[in-house]
């Protein structure tokens, strides 16, 4: 029987794959730097002018750098949550903000699947890691989660790579995450958008 084209060159598809990860990989640093050199990570005013600079791709690169602070844990997420409403509304606001957190959510999530404790123990210090322990050793920590992810306060991300390097199927983590995610991303996006227009209302 004729092999399929996919094993005839298996080989070469795993060495193309390596080489889109690295190139990913280097991507990534090569903007972490550029981040850092221009002060968008640290000013939420140089950051809404950087998105804001690329005109009709705004919306992109807003949705990307959403997805991009949910895999790195280290760069500063909240700032793009209060931007995204003030430069595009309520409503298109929401939209990019989620398609970036769900995008960023799956990225991660399958990040942790793939290299787990690796991960685990850069992004955590040894007081996390014992507080992430006890999470995960809950008697029911899917639900654990869920309420983790629909709550403020806790740090979404880090939770998010807990959640992949536990047994928890792929099928389960985005049933949480797709509707979990949408009250505090509704509260951000009209609550921000509601006072900004006071704040206007009240300077004119």
């Amino acid at each position: 029987m004729e092999q399929s084209f996919i094993e005839r060159n298996e080989k070469k598809i795993k060495v193309f794959l390596n080489i889109i990860q690295w190139v990913f990989l280097a991507g990534l640093v090569v903007f972490v730097f550029y981040g850092i050199r221009i002060g968008i990570f640290t000013s939420e005013e140089k950051l809404t002018n950087w998105i804001s600079g690329f005109g009709i791709w705004a919306p992109l690169i807003l949705t990307l750098y959403t997805a991009l602070q949910v895999f790195i844990p280290m760069l500063p997420g909240g700032s793009v949550l209060v931007i995204s409403p003030i430069l595009f509304g309520p409503i298109r606001g929401f939209l990019f903000s989620y398609t970036g957190i769900i995008l960023g959510s799956v990225i991660a999530f399958w990040i942790a699947k793939r290299y787990g404790p690796l991960i685990m123990s850069y992004i955590l210090n040894e007081k996390n890691q014992k507080y992430f322990d006890q999470i995960m050793n809950s008697r029911n920590f899917a639900r654990t989660f869920a309420l983790m992810i629909l709550l403020p306060g806790p740090p979404d991300d880090y939770i998010t790579y807990l959640a992949g390097s536990t047994n928890m199927s792929f099928g389960t983590f985005i049933s949480i995450i797709l509707p979990c995610k949408v009250p505090l991303l509704l509260v951000y996006s009209y609550g921000i958008s509601s006072v900004f227009k006071l704040i206007l209302q009240l300077a004119g």
